[in-house]
């Protein structure tokens, strides 16, 4: 298979397609913010859906990745404010699936989508349990295509995929490890994502995502003013963007 590239960002696809093509070469896939995320600058909404697919398309990247990061203190809370945030995720993935006529769900039935966790934010099993249980029963497009995952520092000492979260998680994207290598083009880096781990279990073999350059980060050595709003990032090399990811079957 071997691996595949990306970005994400919170800023609109039209608006950082082409600079984040020419700074890492061309990458298959975007991952980008969708309701609830209130810090993020621009949610992909159905208004701005087309335009933004249409963009991917134009610029090599036929395939979406939904992710969502509420505000934070919500995520140490209860189990019914997993259920709402889940549920508002779900509505807007809904409405960019209806409104993108071409956007159409993998062969396998599996979409990884993403709740947002920041590395100093305690992940409560309440709270995970609620999101992700209403993301696993999601009906859409006849059947229960959305796979909860999570975006998360598996080092952090807060809780997050390394603690014994309650309700499985399909798919790690993990923010960590950051090399200042990988701010070159793509495949200047192997696949070097840090993996969750449980106590007497050890490691935990669900990172599927990895962003390897972060807005921010390495800014000596990326030039990251150079271009807005967009990080890099890579799939593990057993993983299929075909398989796992919303896809662009022809231009929107």
């Amino acid at each position: 298979m071997g691996a595949s590239y990306g970005f994400d960002t919170d800023n609109f696809i039209y608006n950082v397609a082409a600079s984040a093509r020419s700074k890492f070469g061309t990458g298959s896939f975007y991952v980008r913010y969708f309701n609830p995320s209130p810090g993020a600058t621009h949610l992909i909404t159905s208004s701005s859906g087309v335009a933004e697919t249409r963009s991917g398309w134009d610029n090599g990247a036929i395939y979406l990745v939904p992710n969502s990061e509420p505000a934070q203190s919500r995520l140490n809370g209860s189990n019914a404010m997993g259920v709402a945030d889940a549920n508002a995720f779900c509505a807007a993935i809904f409405s960019i699936y209806v409104n993108v006529g071409p956007l159409l769900l993998p062969s396998t039935n599996r979409v990884d989508v993403y709740l947002s966790l920041e590395s100093a934010t305690n992940l409560s099993n309440a709270y995970w349990t609620g999101w992700a249980s209403v993301i696993d029963a999601y009906e859409l497009g006849g059947g229960a295509p959305l796979y909860p995952g999570m975006y998360c520092n598996p080092g952090s000492p807060a809780k997050n995929c390394s603690t014994a979260i309650g309700y499985y998680c399909w798919s790690v994207w993990s923010s960590e490890p950051e090399p200042c290598a990988a701010c070159g083009p793509f495949g200047s880096v192997g696949w070097n994502a840090e993996n969750c781990f449980n106590v007497g279990s050890g490691a935990i073999n669900t990172t599927l995502a990895w962003q390897m350059v972060e807005q921010n980060v390495c800014t000596s050595t990326c030039g990251r003013g150079s271009y807005p709003n967009v990080d890099a990032d890579m799939t593990n090399p057993s993983y299929s963007e075909a398989t796992h990811m919303f896809y662009l079957a022809s231009r929107p």
